[in-house]
């Protein structure tokens, strides 16, 4: 693929990398929410995967009137994870940002990110609040001010809350840890900001810069790719020679995920092997309890939790 030059005739300072599969509907918003940015040195990959629907016409429209858009055509379906590798092998920018195509970034994200970067020390990764707009219309703020600093690792392990779409990583640093695991058929994002935060650090931007809109086609409805990716995850930690601590606290985080979703059984057992490799974390005792009463209950008092969360963050 021939390298996509901006106006001053310079590679990008930044790639947007987008995948997409049989989602041309929602293309628009998206590409238009790149275009837009104030920081105009960029270019914009969109991956499709071997997309059957009018993707390809799509593409077609803003290709003709934006040289910035480079579309790479994939002929078999290589899953969301390998599709983004794809628009990562692609990029050509010093900086890779990452975009779902069900969310959009909002005006000046680029600039804001770069900046910060640029600012803290030795950064070579970007992340900032996100809004999910919800299929009922209901809007959750996240983000965390925590993985700034040098301990961005430890806390991914006990919890995921960067959305692929906040992300702004320096290419070279994704090409040095092999980008998205395309074997995992869940959780992608969460491993691969857990992998990141291990090699570098991370800056943090504390306003929301991307909203992100849940559709019917981003929902997955087979708990046993939750389970098999929870497994997975657990495997290539373990590989790395992490404490019992730090295992544990990545065992809860993925009990909670199963737990709230359709997979509650094998939720409660990660949490009890959680308890036998960390009994004396309050953490996982207050799991332990708060799940006993059935995975109805404990899905009611995540909802109020999440709900008062989101309502702090917007205060």
């Amino acid at each position: 693929m021939p390298e996509a030059m901006t106006s001053t005739g310079r590679l990008p300072r930044v790639s947007a990398v987008m995948a997409t599969r049989n989602r041309a509907h929602l293309l628009p918003r998206a590409i238009d929410s790149v275009l837009s940015q104030s920081l105009a040195d960029l270019e914009l990959v969109v991956v499709s995967d071997a997309s059957t629907d009018d993707t390809a016409a799509v593409l077609q429209t803003y290709t003709e009137n934006d040289p910035r858009v480079r579309p790479v055509l994939l002929d078999v379906p290589h899953g969301a994870p390998g599709a983004r590798n794809a628009g990562i092998a692609a990029a050509r920018g010093e900086f890779t940002a990452l975009l779902d195509d069900d969310a959009e970034w909002l005006p000046g994200k680029l600039d804001a990110q770069l900046e910060a970067i640029a600012s803290a020390d030795r950064a070579c990764v970007g992340y900032c609040d996100f809004v999910r707009v919800g299929l009922d219309g209901s809007i959750a703020r996240f983000g965390s001010p925590a993985a700034a600093g040098q301990d961005a690792w430890r806390v991914l392990l006990s919890r995921t809350f960067i959305d692929t779409s906040c992300l702004v990583v320096r290419t070279n640093v994704l090409h040095s840890i092999g980008g998205f695991d395309d074997k995992l058929p869940r959780l992608q994002d969460w491993d691969l900001a857990i992998r990141l935060a291990r090699e570098v650090r991370f800056a943090y931007v504390p306003t929301v810069l991307v909203r992100s809109y849940e559709s019917a086609g981003s929902i997955s409805s087979s708990p046993d790719r939750l389970i098999a990716a929870s497994h997975r995850m657990i495997g290539k930690l373990e590989a790395t020679g992490a404490t019992a601590a730090d295992i544990a606290a990545l065992h809860r985080a993925l009990a909670h995920a199963l737990m709230t979703a359709d997979a509650f059984a094998e939720g409660r057992r990660l949490l009890v092997r959680a308890l036998k490799l960390d009994r004396f974390s309050p953490a996982g005792a207050a799991m332990l309890i708060s799940s006993a009463f059935g995975a109805g209950l404990y899905r009611r008092i995540n909802s109020a939790r999440l709900t008062i969360m989101s309502r702090n963050a917007a205060g």
